[in-house]
């Protein structure tokens, strides 16, 4: 396998001559191969997150999930607090191809994951009193070893997303993803705790470490801080030091205040709930990241021609794709909660309500990869302040009046306010990313008033909705939906396809 460096370099024949030639040919087969690799891998991945939670959910009482939903939160909560962006830095750096340049951020990220397992030592007392969960004492420190054992990952990932270089990541994933599938499920079944999601945790981090080294080449890492390497990972960092602070609060906040505010076996049928109402998002900030962000940080290296409609229409695909699969989740949720037993029957509709904070998510991660790409993180930082602000009141306030229902709606509207800050910020780009947001947005919400209105025509008739009579409803108008949006998307990834059909409804419909 050639190196990064080489691929790389082989690749770089990005263009500046408008939008049409801004995508060449070696860079648009790149993009669709990365694409498609990022796509498949957290679609994978899910599947397997899916598949452990079914098997999981039937070896594990309810409080296991709720116990390890607030050791999760903390974890990223101090893991975020910490983030200086090295893996975007490397992205989007001219010096990431120097071996100098990689050793000191691999350095760094080695310094930042011993002071992580320290905090996460730190903080196990406080936490047993603040949620009145003695275990807690014992789980964070243990657990907090996963973040000491990420810090020596090799910089081989990285560099491999820089030059999109997807496959390879992609099947080590899968990999790691499938042996500690079949590991905890053999824990859960033989300890029959909370412990079992401990230790699988620690069986996959050490998995994909030594994968990493093993698969992924890249420089011989040493440690070494040279300064002015280390300037400008800091100098970068600094904002995205901010910016992922934030971010943590506006994302995570409501499984740390409902960890006070509801029962610890409620707050674990939320987590599960959360497992199929966090596909779109983290499908799709995985294509933001691994695609969005490496395409656009090349482009702009060489060229900052036609910003606008390279944007525009790399966000086009993406959200579309995002749009319609926050839309399955919505409607399919119940049918696939109705796999659970008795004891995660909440799950399908606290998944119904989510899908919607889903949606926002997707808008957020596409706009946010931008802002990097532009280099542009102090953007991040402002819309997350606003996000985190918004959120905290929002979510609180619902509670109190709509208890878990209002207090989701809550937190949907920070999120919405941090993607308005961010679309505001973009102007200075001379880009209106907000009206695409409203544009792919309205099909959603058509879809959704649709949806509903069939659900209530069918019951003022006296028809039983059901699970299968509602999921069957779902399905009409998913396609529906499929056949609006879809041209668009697929004339942009294969240009060369003709079909007729969708070509004469992209025309009817007014789709770019």
């Amino acid at each position: 396998m050639r190196s990064p460096k080489s691929c790389q370099d082989s690749f770089r024949t990005c263009g500046s001559a408008g939008i049409d030639n801004a995508v060449t040919p070696s860079l648009r087969r790149r993009l669709l191969h990365a694409s498609a690799w990022t796509t498949a891998s957290p679609a994978v991945n899910m599947a397997i997150q899916l598949t452990r939670s079914l098997v999981l959910t039937h070896l594990l009482f309810p409080e296991a999930f709720g116990l390890m939903a607030l050791v999760s939160v903390i974890m990223q909560g101090l893991a975020m607090c910490s983030d200086m962006g090295l893996s975007p830095n490397i992205i989007q750096s001219q010096r990431a191809e120097s071996p100098v340049f990689l050793q000191t951020a691999w350095t760094l990220q080695i310094l930042r994951g011993f002071c992580l397992w320290l905090m996460c030592c730190a903080c196990a007392w406080p936490a047993t009193i603040i949620y009145n969960e003695p275990a807690l004492a014992w789980l964070l420190p243990i657990c907090g070893l996963n973040l000491f054992i990420a810090g020596f990952h090799s910089t081989g990932w990285p560099m491999h997303d820089r030059a999109m270089l997807r496959a390879r990541i992609t099947l080590i994933s899968w990999l790691v993803a499938t042996i500690n599938l079949v590991a905890l499920i053999a824990l859960a079944w033989w300890l029959r705790s909370v412990w079992a999601l401990v230790i699988g945790a620690l069986i996959g981090t050490v998995l994909r470490l030594g994968l990493g080294f093993l698969l992924l080449p890249s420089i011989k890492h040493r440690f070494r801080l040279e300064r002015s390497a280390l300037r400008e990972l800091i100098g970068f960092g600094k904002w995205i030091l901010l910016s992922t602070l934030l971010t943590f609060f506006a994302m995570q906040l409501d499984r740390l205040m409902l960890g006070r505010l509801i029962p610890m076996a409620t707050l674990g049928v939320y987590s599960i709930a959360l497992v199929l109402a966090n596909v779109p998002r983290d499908l799709l900030q995985a294509l933001s990241s691994f695609v969005l962000l490496p395409v656009l940080s090349e482009q702009l290296r060489t060229t900052r021609q036609s910003i606008h409609e390279t944007v525009i229409r790399a966000r086009e695909v993406l959200l579309r794709i995002g749009l319609l699969i926050c839309l399955g989740v919505a409607f399919f949720a119940p049918a696939f909660f109705h796999l659970y037993d008795d004891r995660y029957a909440d799950a399908a509709w606290i998944a119904q309500l989510l899908a919607f904070s889903a949606w926002v998510s997707v808008l957020n991660a596409t706009t946010s990869s931008v802002l990097l790409a532009l280099g542009d993180s102090k953007a991040l930082a402002v819309g997350n302040m606003l996000n985190v602000i918004v959120t905290l009141g929002g979510a609180l306030t619902g509670f109190h009046f709509f208890s878990l229902s209002g207090f989701i709606i809550g937190y949907s509207a920070g999120t919405a306010a941090g993607e308005l800050t961010l679309g505001l910020w973009m102007r200075r780009y001379h880009t209106n990313i907000l009206n695409q947001d409203a544009s792919v947005t309205f099909p959603g919400l058509a879809a959704t008033a649709m949806y509903l209105l069939f659900l209530y025509g069918l019951r003022s008739v006296g028809v039983d909705t059901n699970i299968w009579v509602s999921s069957g409803a779902g399905v009409v108008v998913w396609l529906l939906t499929a056949f609006v949006v879809a041209p668009a998307v697929l004339r942009e990834l294969v240009p060369d396809l003709h079909i007729p059909v969708l070509r004469q409804r992209s025309r009817m419909s007014g789709l770019p």
